[in-house]
């Protein structure tokens, strides 16, 4: 019975402490580049928001149906390059060596071009009252496509400027000064 015992707690010891040093600060840093993403989010969509609220107000529109509205003429395709700013300022100085590196680069390319392709193609068929005969769905899956790698890029350029380092290296900074406080009292005679 003892020896269950000693195993459960050396479990349990286990466990506690692969929580405290990897799983708890991994989730708080999701959660402090989550709630950036959900203000940038908020602030970049606040034009067409704006815009849902005007019409929703001055029409028959319903607010939901004015921002969908505004959403697929591809206004919001104008802030997916506002989201890719990060990588440039971030991510594009470390260079493109090796494989992931040069995924995400090629990544940040096809969705930057790919925006501004979909949103012209947008207002083309706009001014040109729909000749261009583009299926919805496929500019739906396309669009979809662009917001989620958008967001991918983001989070990827993002992530390391939240990183808070915590572990060996903070417990060895804290060591390091609390051992030159110790030799300061003595110096000082305290």
């Amino acid at each position: 019975m003892d020896k269950i015992k000693i195993w459960s707690e050396l479990a349990m010891n286990v466990i506690v402490k692969w929580l405290n040093e990897k799983a708890i600060p991994w989730i708080l840093h999701l959660l402090r580049v989550t709630k950036e993403f959900v203000i940038t989010l908020l602030f970049s969509l606040s034009p067409i928001l704006l815009s849902g609220l005007v019409i929703a107000t001055f029409s028959d529109d319903k607010f939901q149906d004015a921002v969908i509205s505004n959403f697929k003429r591809g206004e919001a395709f104008l802030y997916t390059a506002a989201f890719l700013a990060p990588y440039i300022v971030n991510r594009l100085g470390e260079g493109v060596k090796g494989m992931f590196k040069e995924v995400c680069f090629y990544i940040f390319w096809a969705v930057l071009l790919s925006g501004a392709y979909v949103f012209l193609v947008i207002r083309i068929e706009t001014l040109i009252t729909g000749s261009l005969k583009i299926e919805d769905s496929t500019l739906s899956f396309v669009s979809y496509v662009i917001l989620f790698f958008t967001m991918l890029i983001w989070y990827y350029s993002v992530w390391p400027l939240h990183y808070k380092t915590k572990g060996k290296v903070f417990r060895k900074n804290e060591k390091e000064m609390e051992d030159l406080n110790n030799e300061l009292d003595k110096k000082l005679g305290v």
